[in-house]
């Protein structure tokens, strides 16, 4: 029974860019409310960030500050473990925490400035869609950095095949979403500039911690959608 459940919240995990899609939807709704009220788009930009952390829990902002303050301030695998179990917030942790939140807001900001409501909208479905799908590639092609009480220890470990369909799932989100906004060119370049940058920070955790947490599964998608937006507002400033 207990390996049926696991199996069963493992491959859920391939939904995840739809569940993405679902996570957006408060966002998506202030922020039509906020223009329909003729909100200026820099509130509209913070309070939608504000809908995200009120609808996710602040779950993987929690994710990037923990890595944040382990890596920074662990001189040992062992240590820096520790330090990312620690619910204390350090210097690290809030920079890191504040940066993300800025640089997000920004990107939304500059997505409304640049495309309109409309514009905005697909930017956010697409940036949370893709971000959610990229936490499966540290999730299921690396070990647990920790060998029991961990997220695979707890909930199972998704297989290269689930991160492949999360992955064809978030790429058919960006063809619907971005595509018909900003042209196939640039959403190609969306792609790969998210997948250089996940890349690096798996890169970067395995030589840290030896493999994945569900720190740095949080952190992988803060960084994704940080990537997203950085370089699709970068094509259309």
């Amino acid at each position: 029974m207990a390996a049926g459940k696991t199996l069963a919240r493992r491959t859920t995990c391939r939904w995840s860019p739809l569940a993405g899609l679902i996570i957006a939807i408060p966002a998506v709704c202030v922020a039509v409310l906020l223009h329909s009220l003729s909100v200026h788009a820099l509130l509209i930009a913070l309070l939608v960030m504000v809908a995200f952390t009120t609808t996710t829990g602040a779950l993987h902002e929690d994710g990037l500050a923990d890595v944040a303050d382990g890596f920074g301030g662990g001189h040992t695998v062992e240590l820096k473990l520790d330090i990312m179990r620690d619910r204390t917030i350090g210097t690290y942790a809030g920079c890191s925490i504040s940066l993300s939140l800025a640089i997000r807001a920004a990107g939304f900001f500059i997505a409304y400035d640049s495309l309109g409501m409309i514009g905005l909208l697909c930017i956010i479905f697409a940036s949370c869609s893709v971000s959610r799908a990229a936490m499966l590639w540290p999730w299921s092609t690396q070990s647990p950095a920790r060998k029991s009480g961990g997220l695979s220890a707890n909930h199972g470990q998704p297989t290269t095949t689930d991160f492949f369909i999360a992955t064809i799932i978030s790429v058919v989100v960006l063809a619907i979403t971005l595509i018909p906004l900003t042209g196939f060119f640039a959403t190609a370049m969306v792609v790969l500039c998210t997948a250089i940058a996940v890349a690096a920070f798996v890169w970067f955790c395995q030589n840290q911690v030896g493999g994945h947490t569900g720190d740095t599964l949080g952190a992988t998608q803060q960084i994704a959608e940080i990537a997203v937006l950085v370089t699709i507002t970068s094509w259309i400033a």
